[in-house]
């Protein structure tokens, strides 16, 4: 799979559409639409803020790494947060 294999397919499985992930990024309108029809390998540019949307890294796109890092809501949690999702996830089911 090539990089912009990879950004797509990150791309697919976390926003509903092209256009919610270029709100995210703050790209214009279609420009996912160009990367994908070839007339733009403009992401290259942008794969620093790709990683950080989808928890990975660089070289993971790049094809330098084999595993793709799952990524995990609560990494973004401040430990306030997870403190109180810990003693959530403690309670008994029945209350």
């Amino acid at each position: 799979m090539d990089t912009l294999e990879k950004i797509i397919d990150l791309k697919e499985k976390r926003f509903a559409s092209d256009r919610a992930f270029e709100k995210a990024m703050g790209l214009k309108p279609k420009t996912v639409d160009s990367w994908k029809r070839g007339n733009s390998k403009g992401y290259l540019k942008y794969l620093p803020e790709i990683s950080k949307i989808f928890n990975v890294s660089a070289d993971y796109l790049l094809g330098n790494e084999q595993k793709e890092k799952p990524f995990s809501e609560e990494e973004s949690l401040s430990d306030l947060d997870k403190n109180f999702l810990n003693k959530i996830r403690k309670l008994n089911p029945q209350y």
